[in-house]
């Protein structure tokens, strides 16, 4: 595991103080404003960074954990020989969500170097954030019973590496310098904390993530059903309805995906890697670019699928569609580019609330399917409900950003 960690102190002219631990990281973060961003600490504070880099993990999991930390003894679990008690004090309103659970705040009692300290963190609101920027997670952290102390913060940073195969995570500190005299080995004991802590999510945040989140609130947004289409073929029928997003903002994304990342982030435990092969026309407008081509690895449930996805003439669905926006596609297997052709429509309008959308998605495969791959069928009507459920955590932003070209407010960032 890379990892690099140090604190300072500032109290006489930012006067280094003491180097507590370092490694050789193996590799820097990709993204640069992820690599240079250390947290400005507040006048007589000791400041502690750590850096790491977890394979397996993805930033949309890391969202969500800070909401369910008091799920299933997962405060506990997440270090069990330093974390003993988990309270909240103001529960987020949902654990379903990834947004950060601003106002939310928890009392938590850990042992660390050798002494029981009792805190507590108020989440808060952070500054606006671009679209393709790192992800950040902020709390003010205080002590009860050592009110003297004064408070500190934890920040949390984090993105992905440039392949999308690692979770590129900053952790810093800032805390009030009476903590080193109060608790002479606990900084350097919560620098190690840290760096186990969150080594600690990779063996149970990825299948948590997919069975709490992926499975258990999104999948009951949506339904779906098999409909008979001929001997040879049938239809995986899904309807759901998606709140938070327009119709505009869903016809924009069909050529504007993109990237690998960009595609896993639309279903993080699913989708693989993206490229078109042939870029579409148009991606500036709303109506889609006819003849434009993908090429997607994804997860049907247990089956990988390498699939060349084209955008057809909308023409071609007219008379079938019962919504006022559609996109149809042809899906070929790549490995069968051809001879097993399948077909797509979604189809969707705003809803009667106005509060996002209905959406009905037809899925044309072949009865086969099924034969070779028991359960195809389910689990292709399972994968629709969950990758459009995930839209509304990022889609209105980036269309925002991208297509109404409105950045006011999230600074400087990279895509």
């Amino acid at each position: 595991m890379s990892k690099s960690g140090w604190y300072r102190y500032q109290g006489w002219g930012w006067l280094p103080r003491v180097l507590l631990w370092t490694a050789v990281m193996s590799a820097p973060p990709a993204q640069a404003h992820l690599r240079d961003l250390v947290a400005t600490p507040e006048p007589q504070h000791t400041v502690i960074v750590v850096e790491q880099t977890l394979p397996g993990l993805r930033p949309e999991m890391l969202d969500w954990w800070w909401r369910n930390l008091g799920r299933e003894a997962a405060f506990q679990r997440w270090h069990p020989e330093a974390n003993q008690s988990f309270q909240w004090l103001h529960i987020p309103p949902t654990q379903d969500d990834l947004a950060v659970p601003a106002g939310a705040v928890l009392a938590i009692t850990q042992i660390l170097g050798g002494s029981q300290v009792h805190s507590q963190w108020r989440f808060l609101q952070p500054a606006v954030r671009c679209v393709g920027d790192d992800h950040r997670v902020q709390a003010q952290i205080t002590f009860p019973g050592d009110e003297t102390l004064g408070s500190g913060l934890v920040r949390y940073d984090y993105g992905v590496s440039a392949r999308g195969d690692d979770l590129l995570l900053r952790t810093t500190y800032s805390l009030p310098d009476g903590i080193v005299e109060r608790y002479p080995e606990y900084v350097e004991a919560l620098a190690s904390y840290t760096e186990v802590s969150m080594q600690n999510l990779q063996a149970f945040l990825p299948q948590w993530f997919q069975t709490h989140y992926v499975e258990e609130a999104l999948l009951p947004r949506g339904s779906y059903e098999m409909v008979a289409n001929g001997w040879l073929t049938k239809k995986v029928i899904v309807n759901q309805e998606i709140l938070g997003i327009t119709p505009d903002m869903l016809d924009w994304w069909w050529d504007n995906i993109n990237t690998t990342n960009r595609y896993r982030g639309w279903h993080p435990t699913a989708h693989v890697s993206f490229r078109w092969l042939v870029p579409p026309s148009r991606p500036d407008s709303l109506d889609y670019s006819v003849g434009a081509v993908q090429q997607v690895r994804e997860y049907i449930g247990p089956y990988a699928s390498n699939l060349l996805i084209t955008w057809l003439d909308p023409a071609a669905a007219e008379g079938q569609v019962e919504y006022e926006h559609w996109i149809v596609a042809k899906t070929d297997l790549k490995a069968l580019s051809g001879i097993l052709p399948q077909r797509l429509i979604h189809e969707y309008q705003t809803n009667d609330n106005g509060d996002g959308i209905v959406m009905r998605s037809t899925f044309t495969v072949p009865v086969f399917f099924d034969w070779v791959m028991p359960g195809f069928s389910r689990s292709l009507g399972e994968h629709a409900i969950q990758e459009m459920q995930f839209l509304p955590n990022f889609l209105p932003a980036l269309f925002e950003q991208e297509y109404s070209k409105n950045r006011q407010g999230c600074g400087q960032c990279e895509e």
